[in-house]
């Protein structure tokens, strides 16, 4: 007598990760360290490649970056510039990174992502996101720290998912997320600026030059990315959820 085998349909309910939302203008999105694929590269397509600054060491899951050895300087330049069309825009950085060098308590800071460029405009009109020892996300345009995010759930020594915006033009908006501490709402801060300039400075992660005196200590990071436009909270939070699933594979909590 034949036998019918009956197969169920399949069950999609463990899926691995999250997709990642759609991203406008998407310009570098790229994961740092020699494991899983080992790529360092950009992986937006048509993007540009991302060009080190200094001499920048991977470790399995991270780049180390910022002061290195108290002398020189490392950083990974997305090569993508605030020129007329972006500032006009506007953008979202995001990056998961930590400060495993700062001593609680010390005010000292590391570059999470900044534009300033050496030979460039000066650093007073640079836009940059810091982390500080004393468990802060701070909001650093112009070199002036104008706003920050208490870290209190995870101190500064773990890594955290970090996002800076611009709404844009040459006045408005900017705003910076800690989407570790919050994963739904990221606490953000504000500052409203004005006299905002296009220019051929280009967004970097780590620090690239002693001019950017607020930054003083190494700094890891494991992610980045760079869209010209100003992505929602809930693109963003999609964003961190898909990057987070993908850097745990790695060892990464974030």
């Amino acid at each position: 007598m034949p036998t019918t085998l009956i197969c169920t349909g399949p069950n999609f309910t463990n899926v691995v990760a999250p997709g990642l939302p759609a991203i406008a203008n998407l310009k570098t999105l790229a994961f740092f360290g020699t494991s899983d694929d080992g790529i360092n590269g950009n992986r937006a397509p048509g993007g540009p490649a991302i060009a080190a600054v200094g001499a920048p060491v991977y470790d399995s899951n991270q780049a180390n970056l910022g002061v290195q050895a108290g002398t020189t300087y490392a950083a990974l330049d997305t090569q993508n510039t605030r020129d007329a069309t972006m500032l006009a825009g506007g953008f979202t950085w995001m990056a998961v990174a930590r400060m495993s060098h700062g001593a609680p308590g010390v005010a000292s800071r590391g570059m999470i992502f900044g534009d300033y460029k050496v030979g460039g405009a000066g650093i007073a009109s640079s836009w940059q996101l810091m982390c500080n020892g004393q468990s802060k996300c701070e909001l650093y345009p112009g070199n002036v720290s104008r706003a920050s995010i208490t870290q209190l759930i995870s101190p500064i020594t773990n890594f955290h998912c970090y996002a800076m915006t611009y709404t844009g033009g040459a006045a408005g908006t900017f705003t910076a997320y800690d989407f570790t501490e919050n994963p739904t709402t990221g606490v953000p801060v504000s500052y409203v600026a004005s006299g905002q300039l296009s220019g051929t400075q280009s967004m970097h992660v780590g620090q690239v030059s002693s001019s950017e005196n607020n930054a003083t200590l190494p700094i890891e990071h494991s992610f980045v990315m760079d869209a010209h436009s100003v992505l929602s909270l809930a693109t963003m939070v999609g964003v961190y959820n898909w990057a987070k699933a993908n850097l745990a594979r790695r060892g990464i909590t974030c």
